[in-house]
């Protein structure tokens, strides 16, 4: 075998397994990154299940509309804040 073609060979074959364990690596990291996605998509769906479960037991104790009332103060009974006239001098 000539030096040449061992040496163009050595560098082929050094290549290649310098690629195979780049993908392995990768595809590692990857695989790490879809499980911590997974766990956090979980807690994630966990904590919305509970916020809806929390808004509708919100829902089913308020008492009933009155349609005599304008949108706005129908938001204003429903989240009554701070009042429109302690605003802070300016």
């Amino acid at each position: 075998m000539e030096p040449r073609f061992a040496l163009l060979l050595s560098f082929l074959t050094l290549g290649t397994l310098g690629c195979a364990v780049f993908i392995f690596v990768r595809l590692r990291r990857l695989s790490a990154q879809r499980a911590d996605a997974a766990v956090r998509a979980a807690a994630t769906m966990a904590e919305l299940h509970l916020m809806t479960k929390e808004l509708k037991e919100r829902q089913a104790n308020e008492p009933a509309e009155d349609d005599h009332l304008s949108p706005g103060e129908r938001l204003l009974r429903r989240y009554p804040g701070v009042s429109t006239g302690a605003r802070p001098a300016e």
